[in-house]
């Protein structure tokens, strides 16, 4: 596509080839960026929802600790060349921040959705979480987490509006609950779409909660 913005790219350039040298505890100063996002606060309140922000905040502090931690381990964080790009270039740093912002957007939206309480719980074989918003359900299967709501190890499903369909709404599982949850079992017209690995389905109702209620009863019939 096209880049409006060339200016992005002669300082992108300028990272690439940059000679600019320092040791690993400096990169705690390109960390610090995450600070300026209004939402940054939201990471201690939801630490699954915004995990990497998390650590890049952590990292602020101490790049190297955090670094070899096990949290960092496991989801493959470090310094990498964004940190690099954003000291030798310190002119992509507005950037880099607008880029964050738009990243953790939607994991605000459900972070806010499950401290409103604007969903609905309908427990059964499985538990349902419901929510009449456009959000990812990722996010908020996490935050509820977060809330004390669900845990991780309990069976779940999150149902919410549809992006593409309106009048419909899409049914998510985490992987780790495939054995449970299989959406390619959902039977009748309603079922617009089912993905072939069985986590994920569209279906048109009235409701978030009516589609939740149509998914117990066909997963456990």
């Amino acid at each position: 596509g096209k880049v409006k913005d060339t200016k992005f790219l002669d300082l992108l350039a300028d990272a690439v080839y940059s000679t600019f040298e320092t040791d690993l505890s400096a990169f705690a100063e390109a960390f610090k960026l995450v600070e300026k996002l209004p939402y940054a606060d939201l990471a201690q309140t939801f630490p699954r929802t915004f995990h990497i922000l998390r650590l890049m905040l952590e990292a602020a502090k101490d790049p190297v600790a955090v670094s070899m931690s096990r949290d960092a381990l496991e989801t493959g964080f470090g310094v990498d060349f964004a940190c690099y790009a954003v000291m030798a270039a310190p002119e992509l740093e507005p950037y880099a921040l607008k880029g964050l912002e738009r990243h953790y957007a939607e994991a605000k939206r459900a972070a806010e959705v499950a401290a409103a309480g604007r969903y609905a719980v309908i427990k059964g074989p499985v538990t349902a979480i419901a929510a009449e918003d456009h959000i990812p359900p990722g996010p908020l299967w996490n935050a509820l987490q977060d809330l004390g709501i669900i845990t991780a190890a309990e069976p779940a499903l999150v149902v919410v509006k549809d992006r593409r369909n309106p009048g419909a709404y899409t049914l998510w599982r985490p992987d780790r609950h495939a054995n449970a949850i299989d959406f390619r079992r959902l039977q009748g017209p309603e079922v617009i779409f089912k993905h072939a690995s069985g986590f994920l389905a569209v279906v048109k109702a009235e409701s978030a909660e009516a589609v939740a209620r149509y998914a117990l009863a066909q997963l456990h019939a």
